[in-house]
């Protein structure tokens, strides 16, 4: 399903206008975003499991409000330096006037950034589609910017029926296998989707270098 950038940022507008700082102020309800943080927590402690660190840097692509900083700051005992990108102005503005956070606008598929990362999340943000090859793009865009691994989900072919757009998971392991032979894929019934770990600490490969078209 596509959908003009317009179109979404003033759906994602119209949200916060409404509901403020919460789940719902980023288009979501609060049980699925604490569901979605919770499995997205389970890959990255997959990536901490195989490689312990005192500290992490983490670059969260669509950002929202910066909950999942929230989330992951109160269930790791090691520092992260976290940094949020977000398309909504909105968001930046409010998140800058009422958290220490490193924030700012940007919009990944249309320039990369000059700094690299140790994990780079991509919550919530393939589900809905502004530009052709949408899920080839951000992945390798995100694959680009990490150094140790990717985190993201997405909606399945399996057993999505909503309006979103949902992607084969054949598809989604094609594309990781092209980056790197060493990832997870797990297909969750509960909210119909997908939660991947790429890692990209030994990937010396991208599908586009960052820049697929």
């Amino acid at each position: 399903m596509y959908q003009s950038k317009d179109e979404l940022l003033e759906s994602y507008k119209k949200s916060f206008e409404q509901f403020g700082d919460s789940a719902e102020g980023a288009n979501m309800q609060l049980v699925e975003q604490q569901y979605r943080f919770s499995q997205a927590f389970k890959v990255l402690s997959w990536f901490l499991d195989s490689s312990p660190q005192e500290e992490i840097s983490v670059l969260d692509v669509g950002c929202g409000l910066a909950h999942l900083y929230d989330y992951l700051e109160e269930r790791l005992d090691i520092k992260i330096h976290y940094t949020g990108i977000e398309v909504v102005e909105e968001y930046v503005t409010h998140i800058k006037a009422n958290k220490d956070l490193n924030v700012f606008t940007h919009d990944l598929l249309e320039s990369n950034l000059d700094e690299s990362y140790d994990y780079v999340f991509g919550l919530a943000i393939l589900s809905r589609r502004t530009r052709d090859n949408h899920l080839e793009h951000m992945i390798d865009r995100m694959a680009y910017h990490a150094k140790k691994g990717v985190i993201f989900d997405c909606n399945s072919t399996l057993n999505y029926i909503g309006a979103f757009e949902k992607y084969d998971p054949n598809d989604v392991m094609k594309i990781c296998s092209v980056i790197s032979k060493k990832f997870i894929l797990s297909h969750d019934p509960t909210i119909k989707n997908m939660y991947v770990g790429l890692d990209t600490s030994t990937s010396n490969w991208r599908i586009g270098q960052g820049g697929a078209k």
